[in-house]
């Protein structure tokens, strides 16, 4: 964490309500930082409602999912229109949210040739089509606080092409630019947008995706960043912060290349 950079963010005065009176819905909780996220969250007492994959119907959220959660949506993120009645769901039971933190992802690996369409239309869905409808249905609801947050987990992988990882890039690649859109239409307001886009972090998103014919060595090899330590200071950034952060050595790099020399990337 020693290498961030906060790229094009900016400091807030200090929101001392954050998180312990933050009324959250986290997509992404059921593993890899999402899941530590939720521990954060509950660990400083923040009101958490879920959004899960109708598959977990069956499952006892409050037994695999550590602490008090205070409640579960079931959503296909992969189907528009069931994230819209969600979303609808969400506005008319929780009309005290005022966070909403986008962690859930998916992703493929393997030539563009090789990935099957659909696989392809499912990775733009989730990653990207997903957020866009749940940002835009939420809100209204977010500004109607003293103070809203969005919190969108991305990549950095976002300022770069990742060979073998074209689909998974292109919709991180989208949702980054979609924030970018975002803070404009949110200046003036009481919503705070916080973009945080870390590098390679050993988690089910990359580990577990599907590989089609030679994927070479995506995702990528080596060192990973600690999940854990990325929860903490994004919880501690919420605070403080709003922008893009960049975390991680290859997108810190990525986001001064793509500034200063353009044509390198």
């Amino acid at each position: 964490l020693r290498v961030t950079s906060y790229a094009s963010s900016k400091l807030w005065v200090m929101d001392r309500n954050w998180p312990s009176g933050a009324v959250v819905l986290l997509t992404g909780a059921s593993s890899g930082l999402g899941r530590e996220l939720l521990g954060q969250l509950l660990h400083w007492g923040a009101e958490v409602h879920i959004l899960l994959h109708p598959r977990h119907a069956g499952v006892n959220g409050r037994k695999w999912l550590e602490g008090d959660i205070a409640g579960e949506i079931f959503c296909d993120l992969s189907d528009p229109a069931s994230v819209e009645v969600a979303a609808t769901k969400i506005n008319e039971s929780v009309p005290r949210l005022n966070t909403l933190i986008l962690c859930a992802g998916t992703a493929v690996y393997g030539k563009t040739t090789d990935i099957p369409w659909p696989t392809v239309d499912h990775v733009m869905k989730v990653n990207y089509l997903a957020n866009v409808i749940l940002v835009g249905k939420l809100l209204p609801t977010l500004r109607s606080h003293p103070i809203g947050r969005i919190v969108c987990i991305g990549s950095g992988s976002a300022l770069m092409g990742l060979t073998g990882g074209a689909p998974y890039t292109a919709s991180k690649s989208a949702f980054y630019n979609f924030f970018e859109s975002l803070q404009g239409e949110c200046q003036g307001s009481s919503v705070r947008l916080l973009h945080v886009m870390p590098g390679y972090m050993k988690t089910p998103i990359h580990d577990k995706q599907p590989r089609f014919g030679n994927a070479g060595s995506v995702p990528p090899t080596g060192k990973a960043m600690n999940v854990g330590s990325v929860a903490k200071a994004i919880i501690k950034w919420g605070r403080y912060r709003e922008g893009n952060v960049l975390l991680g050595r290859n997108p810190r790099l990525a986001y001064h290349l793509r500034y200063w020399c353009p044509g390198v990337l």
